[in-house]
């Protein structure tokens, strides 16, 4: 959850218009879904792609069920450290972007 609450952030700091911004985030939430499907198969064909931050959002499901491993092709510890990875990183982003737009 604290990876989706720091994408939001992201979003919301890139977008000068509160409106887009939501607008941006509402249809990226459920169009998550679709990549996250499609994303299986390119993982599969392109192994580097595993280390993508829409697969990260597999955590809890393999948290829950440990047979997702073969799906997403980390281990749900490298799941944990690379969300944490890049939630850091997209807290970084949206600070230097608030920063700099309040200057």
């Amino acid at each position: 959850m604290w990876l989706v609450l720091s994408l939001v952030l992201l979003l919301a700091n890139l977008f000068k218009s509160s409106a887009a911004a939501i607008s941006v985030g509402i249809i990226g939430y459920f169009a998550i879904n679709v990549i996250s499907s499609m994303l299986i198969i390119a993982i599969k064909k392109w192994t580097w792609l595993k280390w993508n931050p829409l697969n990260m959002m597999n955590y809890p499901n393999q948290v829950i069920s440990p047979s997702l491993k073969h799906m997403t092709l980390l281990s749900t510890n490298e799941l944990l450290i690379g969300s944490l990875v890049y939630m850091v990183i997209f807290l970084g982003i949206s600070y230097s972007v608030f920063k700099r737009r309040n200057v």
